[in-house]
């Protein structure tokens, strides 16, 4: 798979990279979340802007954004604001939540940013096309918390996201059985054979567990991890993760040096 780098770390090679959502509902508190992260060994960073109080003006969280981002030099931040539709706590109209994306690229507040794929083809292309103009790395993601769809309209739908632009497609799916882990990682592996970039795939809940961990295997660049509190079923505390997917790394490499 192509690796994108950000701030030397490289996504889409190797063992699957960390990132710790930031879920503060207080500007204060996020500060104090980012260093815990960080000193517990996270790669990267996303912030969840959309648990943040509705008080808090679109000025005010670019700002914040902007001084989260280049207060980690050596860690990207990816800046998200999920929708109620797509299991976040966001409210915000299409109209709006597309502003507030673009007021994050112009002001180069984030080192990545999530475009969620609902938006539709028109806002997706533009604001994929407005960050990479800018410099500023776009995530096109989807996220489903009752089902796993087939392989192939996983497939699709991933290819659908890089024909939009997309620099990384993230998908996130429910997994009700083993069988539904299996078609997530049977899509992922496939869309990454075709190497135009890295990809974010996990089944949420305790039978997609094993999609958050063994990500070098079949294809996924950055696996979502807790420190003080999950943004989704199924997350494993970073601890743990790191020292599981380092295990599963040593043993890849050790098996490509054995043949």
């Amino acid at each position: 798979m192509k690796p994108l780098i950000i701030k030397e770390i490289p996504l889409g090679v190797g063992a699957p990279k960390t990132i710790v959502p930031l879920m503060s509902t207080q500007q204060e508190d996020l500060a104090a979340q980012a260093r815990c992260a960080v000193q517990a060994g996270a790669d990267c960073l996303e912030w969840r802007i959309d648990f943040l109080d509705a008080h808090v003006s679109p000025s005010e969280i670019v700002h914040q954004a902007a001084a989260l981002t280049n207060a980690y030099p050596h860690n990207p931040v990816l800046v998200t604001f999920r929708s109620k539709e797509q299991g976040g706590q966001g409210s915000l109209s299409s109209q709006d939540q597309v502003a507030l994306i673009t007021s994050l690229i112009d002001e180069h507040a984030a080192d990545l940013v999530d475009i969620e794929i609902g938006l539709g083809e028109r806002a997706v292309r533009s604001l994929t096309k407005a960050a990479r103009e800018q410099g500023v790395a776009s995530v096109v993601s989807f996220h489903d918390f009752t089902a796993t769809p087939p392989s192939d309209d996983i497939v699709e739908l991933i290819r659908q996201m890089r024909t939009w632009g997309a620099d990384i497609a993230k998908v996130a799916t429910m997994a009700r059985a083993q069988s539904d882990a299996f078609e997530l990682m049977r899509a992922t592996a496939v869309c990454a054979r075709a190497d135009e970039g890295p990809l974010v795939a996990m089944a949420m809940g305790k039978e997609g567990v094993i999609t958050r961990l063994a990500g070098e295997t079949f294809g996924s660049a950055l696996t979502f991890c807790s420190v003080s509190g999950t943004s989704a079923p199924g997350q494993v505390e970073l601890a743990e993760a790191r020292r599981i997917i380092n295990l599963l790394h040593d043993a890849l490499a050790h098996d490509e040096l054995a043949e």
